[in-house]
């Protein structure tokens, strides 16, 4: 009766180590299939002899607090304005439409289109619609009104497009 207990016991314990060596060579496949991408994807992209229209969308909803700040950092975008398009996608309620209308007065030449809507169907997403439907972009780029997008953004993610294989890009 011992050595069937033993037995068991020896048959469990090498059932687990099969699976345990299974398990690591599976991961060491995707470890060295993650190597050899990193090697092959390293090079950037060159820069586009033409630069497509963009459109940013920016969803805001009642952001008193960073809506001044969004506005200012979307300003310093460096892109070639004839080909950029930022639409303010306002929902907001509160006095947040009247401080993004006086700060946009900064920034006559800067294409921004304001985009205001009194009821909130869909929410985010809703707004989002409203705006792609307008929207003159063959690229469209979101940003949330808490997030500030560096000046070289678009330069930045612009030129992975030129590769026929890539439909989005997410930083």
């Amino acid at each position: 009766m011992p050595e069937i207990i033993s037995y068991s016991l020896l048959a469990i314990y090498i059932l687990g180590m099969l699976i345990i060596l299974g398990y690591s060579l599976a991961l060491g496949h995707l470890l060295i299939g993650f190597w050899k991408s990193k090697r092959r994807n390293q090079k950037d992209p060159s820069l586009p002899s033409e630069w497509p229209k963009v459109t940013i969308q920016l969803p805001v909803f009642n952001e008193l607090y960073v809506a001044e700040r969004l506005v200012d950092a979307v300003a310093k975008i460096d892109y070639p304005l004839e080909k950029l398009e930022v639409q303010i996608l306002d929902d907001s309620t509160d006095e947040t439409s009247g401080l993004i209308q006086a700060k946009l007065k900064q920034y006559p030449a800067f294409p921004f289109v304001y985009l205001h809507r009194s009821n909130r169907k869909g929410f985010k997403a809703g707004a989002l619609r409203e705006g792609l439907i307008v929207a003159k972009g063959e690229f469209i780029a979101i940003f949330d009104a808490d997030f500030l997008p560096n000046p070289d953004f678009l330069k930045k993610t612009i030129p992975y497009f030129q590769d026929d294989r890539v439909g989005m890009v997410q930083t």
